[in-house]
This record gives structure tokens, sequence and C-alpha cells, in this order.
């Protein structure tokens, strides 16, 4: 991931275009919290192989947005302090 470039991931693309009403349902559906997706969608961890497969499986009761492929998730740049931006790093040490 370039600092410079924001890399959407595919959860990203799927939480922008289902809107806030869904993803908390989607976190529950998903077996997990809205906190953790956050985490995945800003890249700031990766999906193990059961939870991702939770996850696409959660994106499939929604016939809109498109749902997430396990691979997309288990395979998501993850982010370094190279690549945090200010916002992003006095956020997460504070």
């Amino acid at each position: 991931m370039n600092s410079s470039t924001t890399e959407h991931t595919e959860l990203m693309r799927w939480k922008k275009q289902a809107g806030p009403h869904k993803w908390e349902s989607f976190a529950l559906l998903a077996g997990t919290s809205t906190g953790y997706l956050n985490q995945l969608v800003y890249g700031f961890r990766r999906a193990s192989a059961e939870k991702a497969m939770r996850i696409s499986q959660a994106t499939k009761n929604w016939s809109d947005p498109e749902p997430v492929a396990k691979e997309a998730l288990v395979f998501a740049p993850i982010r370094t302090k190279k690549t945090l931006t200010k916002q992003h790093y006095k956020y997460f040490t504070a």
C-alpha cells in the first residue's frame, strides 16, 4: 500500500455501498464486531481463513452491494507505520 494513495479494499467498497444501517447487522451476521470489521477495512489486520469465510457469507445476505470474496479478506494489504496518515496515527496511538 502506497502512502500517497488510498487502496480501497473489497470490504471498504462493501461498507461504503451498504451504508451504516447495514454495517451493524452485517457484523452480527458475521459473528464479529464493527470495530474488528473497521480494522479489516482500514488495513490494520487481516482476517483468518475462518473469519474471512464467515464475513464473506454474511455479505451474501443482501442483494446489494455485491458480496466480498473471502480471498479478498485473507490477502488484503496491511498498513504499516509508513502508510498511516497523520490522522490515523494520532487516532491509534492516543
